[in-house]
């Protein structure tokens, strides 16, 4: 066989094999390929999916927490200012003061306040109601100074309107008479 035969038949032979392989790419290949491609998608579309809804629950996480904070923050403002008047914490948040700081209670009296309106006309503002105590204690000026501090930094709103000390002692020792008067409010209804 003539080297020029042998030529022609291998670029012959070279051009069959290649338009088999383009043929076997055209028949197998190519639809596979596009299904690999359907596939990528129908992942990333899956993908983009888990994670809106991934974000979707961490924003309901959030909103949890921040629900129980409000939970938490009306627990505080009812110990503030409580729905109802609760003469009985009242007097039982100034018996455990005063005995604290080494003050004798020797009576109270009890006056309600007129009920104000809420300045805002909101459903969750409510109007506000009031007591007036007039308290009598016994104890040293120490005593009574600490007894203002602690009144001043307890829970429930209480003003102090009117104070009146006086000497409860005769041999020059440090024993005072208070007389206070005291406001604490509520929510009324």
């Amino acid at each position: 066989m003539k080297p020029s035969v042998k030529r022609a038949l291998s670029l012959v032979l070279s051009a069959g094999l290649l338009v088999s392989a383009l043929a076997v790419y055209a028949t197998l290949i190519t639809g596979e390929y596009a299904m690999v491609q359907d596939l990528r998608g129908k992942l990333d579309a899956k993908n983009q999916l888990l994670d809106l809804e991934a974000r979707a629950v961490e924003q309901v996480n959030n909103l949890i927490v921040n629900l129980k904070s409000v939970d938490n923050i009306r627990g505080t403002l009812f110990e503030i200012l409580p729905e109802t008047e609760s003469f009985s914490s009242v007097m039982s948040q100034i018996n455990a003061l005063s005995q604290v700081n080494g003050l004798t209670l020797q009576g109270v009296g009890v006056s309600y306040l007129p009920i104000t309106p809420s300045p805002a006309k909101r459903s969750f503002a409510k109007n506000i109601g009031g007591m007036r105590l007039d308290l009598k204690f016994f104890g040293s000026y120490s005593a009574g100074k600490d007894f203002l501090a602690s009144l001043e930094r307890n829970r429930r709103i209480m003003d102090v309107k009117n104070m009146k000390m006086e000497s409860a002692s005769k041999t020059g020792q440090d024993l005072l008479s208070y007389s206070l008067t005291v406001d604490t409010y509520y929510q009324a209804k």
